[in-house]
């Protein structure tokens, strides 16, 4: 499946549908031997500081998080649905105890831009450099469903990431 560069201003997407219904891959790690990839479907897209960025959501007892502490660079992958089981497992799955893109079949390589990784069989890849980030504090949860959601465990934190290159088949791109 060739992929296309695209510029952040011509990616199209529905942040839902993407996020919520279809789910993406967070991918994190420096080198080969640290990649580890988690199955993402809260986020965001949009603009800050003039910006283009991408918003992910980890909690803190999750292997990604100490990755993308260790690291400013992410990427954001959507894949096929024929590999939705795989991503599945991506969300079960630690990447403590083993190399988890290899047991579920999946094909790590490195990204267009910064360190962590791609995948072989996603259609399409963000790469991302952290600008910043919040811990969200219960105080400031003011939904019940919101409060609901997070539980009473540890919450998340939000990473607001550049988005600074973007693969991807024909399909997303607006151009």
């Amino acid at each position: 499946m060739e992929r296309l560069s695209i510029a952040p201003e011509d990616f199209a997407c529905r942040p839902v549908q993407l996020l919520a219904q279809r789910w993406m891959l967070l991918g994190s790690g420096e080198t080969p031997e640290t990649w580890n990839a988690m199955t993402v479907s809260w986020g965001g897209f949009g603009v800050m500081w003039g910006m283009p960025i991408a918003l992910v959501s980890v909690r803190p007892s999750r292997h990604t998080y100490a990755l993308l502490n260790a690291s400013r660079d992410f990427t954001l992958m959507a894949l096929p649905e024929r590999h939705r089981g795989a991503m599945e497992q991506c969300g079960k799955r630690s990447g403590r105890v083993g190399n988890k893109l290899a047991a579920v079949g999946l094909t790590p390589r490195a990204a267009t831009a910064g360190t962590a990784p791609d995948l072989a069989e996603a259609e399409l890849c963000l790469c991302c450099r952290t600008v910043g980030w919040v811990d969200l504090q219960r105080q400031g949860l003011v939904d019940d469903l919101v409060q609901r959601v997070e539980g009473e465990g540890e919450l998340h934190r939000w990473f607001a990431g550049r988005i600074i290159a973007i693969s991807g088949t024909a399909a997303w791109s607006a151009g």
